[in-house]
């Protein structure tokens, strides 16, 4: 079964931004399947796409957060 998970993603313009991720997902239960698509999305698409720091730009560590490799925005959530 083919499931998408959802990564919402706040531009530096100030907008949101909302990326489709298609992944292959097992036959599971509701729950099972929460969990499967957060550690998918964890393991496999949120390294990918965004990189994690402490001190974004030497902001300190209110700046902390996953920044986009791209350099467009920064990813605040995923949605499965």
């Amino acid at each position: 079964m083919k499931d998408i998970v959802i990564a919402v993603v706040l531009l530096w313009n100030g907008e949101l931004d909302y990326q489709k991720h298609y992944f292959i997902n097992p036959k599971m239960n509701t729950e099972e399947q929460v969990l499967f698509c957060s550690d998918y999305f964890e393991q496999k698409i949120r390294n990918k796409i965004a990189y994690h720091t402490w001190n974004y730009k030497n902001n300190g560590p209110e700046s902390q957060g996953w920044y986009l490799k791209n350099k467009k925005g920064m990813l605040i959530a995923h949605i499965c």
